[in-house]
Parts: C-alpha cells; sequence; structure tokens
C-alpha cells in the first residue's frame, strides 16, 4: 500500500486524491482487523490528514462544487477521526489542533 500512495503523490492535487483517501482507509480497517495498536491505527490516519491538507488548497479554487464539497466533507471526516483519537487520549490541546486544520 504504501507504493500506491508514493506513486499517487506527485499526481496533481486534484486528481487520484479519492483513490489516496481510499488506500489510508483500508490500511487503517486492515491495521484495525490485525489488531495493531491504536497508535499505529492512528498514525495511518494522520498520514490521510496529512495528505488531504496538503491537498487542501488545490480544492479551495472550486468552491461551490460538487467536487469541492465532496473533498471537503472526506476532509471534514478525516479531521474528525484524528481528533475523536486525541479526545480518547485527554489531550485536548492536540485534538484542539487538528480541528483548527
Amino acid at each position: 500500500m504504501d507504493q500506491a500512495l508514493t506513486v499517487l503523490a506527485p499526481v496533481h492535487a486534484r486528481l487520484a486524491w479519492d483513490e489516496e483517501q481510499q488506500i489510508y482507509s483500508t490500511l487503517a480497517t486492515l491495521y484495525e482487523k490485525q489488531k495493531k495498536s491504536s497508535q499505529e491505527i492512528q498514525a495511518v490516519r494522520m498520514r490521510k490528514l496529512d495528505a488531504m491538507t496538503r491537498r487542501r488548497d488545490a480544492f479551495a479554487l472550486l468552491y461551490r462544487t460538487p467536487d469541492h464539497a465532496k473533498f471537503m466533507s472526506a476532509y471534514v471526516r478525516s479531521a474528525g477521526e484524528v481528533a475523536d483519537y486525541y479526545v480518547g487520549q485527554n489531550n485536548k490541546a492536540a485534538a484542539e489542533a487538528t480541528y483548527a486544520r
């Protein structure tokens, strides 16, 4: 899966983001099924959010389009997953920083 993410990384920010997001989601689900530690699962979620943050500016230009709405919905969901982990760890500062993105 890392190879797939490496291949998609240089692709234009508005292209292949959905595929990249799906790879990260699949990887997180796989880690959960393998009973990996919560830190390992969180690392995948954080990588996903970081990748989406890098692509966010490209979608800002598409405001009020279906592509923008779809991306932002996935972005907010991803940020929520990361922030929820921090809240569960009682790390309110990290959760607030994640939501501030």
